[in-house]
């Protein structure tokens, strides 16, 4: 029987060696909403957020009920306020139905959250 090559090469070893050091972007870390628990919407509002993620059914019925209504694009970079209206809520929630708490990308997931006057939000974030 034929001998099997050595996997003991150093060739992992000597590639990561080769890439030298990682350059310096220079930009500071900034955790999403959802991340912060924190979400400051364009109106200057804050809704403190809820550290984990609802489950569809809770979203569902959120997206009926809540006061606010707010999806954020890209890990919240992009804040889009969604409409009261019986319409704009159902279409919004079919947007992001199929991909909320999925492993496909792009990722939703739905966050409750509060006002300091205590006004309802639904927020879900877009993640990759």
């Amino acid at each position: 029987m034929p001998k099997k090559p050595s996997r003991r090469s150093g060739g992992f070893a000597r590639m990561l060696q080769s890439l030298g050091p990682a350059e310096e972007t220079g930009g500071e870390f900034v955790p999403s909403p959802a991340t912060a628990g924190l979400l400051v919407d364009g109106d200057g509002e804050a809704w403190v957020l809820t550290k984990h993620p609802l489950d569809a059914r809770m979203a569902r019925r959120l997206m009926r009920r809540a006061d606010v209504v707010i999806i954020g694009d890209g890990a919240g970079d992009v804040l889009r306020r969604v409409g009261t209206a019986a319409q704009d809520r159902e279409a919004a929630w079919a947007e992001v139905e199929d991909r909320l708490g999925r492993e496909d990308h792009p990722i939703y997931s739905a966050f409750r959250g509060r006002s300091e006057d205590g006004r309802r939000l639904l927020y879900v974030e877009q993640s990759c």
